[in-house]
């Protein structure tokens, strides 16, 4: 199998994880924008990988996927630092604290 088609593959599972995870994600309209954005990445990447596989070596149309899929990723960063910092991912924020602060216990631990 053509690593350009396992390639696209990949990126179509990951997009359809992400996906997925946009609808779970119904009630946090911030963080459901950046999953739907960066599974529209995913499907531009699949895109890019199967033109490759297709042997399309047409660079303004690999360019053009290239530009369009780093847009889609830079816009769903935004999406999902606005909904971190809206308060959209505070469950995360909570369990990330509560890590930290059992890490820097058993370290002030071991050193005593």
């Amino acid at each position: 199998m053509d690593s350009n088609v396992l390639r696209a593959l990949v990126a179509l599972v990951l997009a359809a994880l992400l996906w997925s995870q946009a609808r779970l994600s119904a009630d946090r309209p911030l963080r459901q924008r950046g999953f739907n954005y960066a599974a529209g990445a995913l499907l531009v990447l699949a895109a890019f990988n199967a033109t490759l596989a297709l042997g399309i070596s047409n660079s303004v149309v690999l360019i053009g996927f290239v530009v369009v899929g780093v847009l889609l990723i830079v816009v769903a960063l935004i999406s999902l630092v606005g909904s971190f910092r809206s308060g959209e991912m505070k469950n995360q924020q909570e369990r990330i604290a509560a890590a930290t602060k059992e890490f820097r216990e058993r370290k002030s631990d071991k050193h005593q």
